[in-house]
């Protein structure tokens, strides 16, 4: 059985499992990819601000580097998922 969390999912992120305002997966599953993404966000945004200050480069062209990355390896994070 599933059990019930607490966990505040932003707008913008549901947004990416809706379609004309209606959830296309479960509450679980939207929990369970939240947390990956928040995770990966959080650990990408450590590797990023390294990135730039070691090769002194502009955040938009980290960020450009980066999300290229992520959309190497489409069955980790969904192009939605990476923007």
């Amino acid at each position: 059985m599933y059990e019930i969390r607490q966990l505040e999912i932003p707008a913008s992120f549901m947004e990416l499992y809706c379609r004309n305002g209606r959830v296309l997966e479960s509450r679980e599953f939207v929990e369970t990819r939240f947390e990956a993404c928040d995770d990966l966000a959080r650990s990408v945004s450590e590797f990023c601000t390294t990135l730039a200050l070691k090769d002194d480069l502009h955040q938009d062209t980290v960020l450009r580097r980066c999300h290229a990355g992520l959309l190497l390896t489409p069955d980790s994070v969904s192009s939605r998922e990476a923007a």
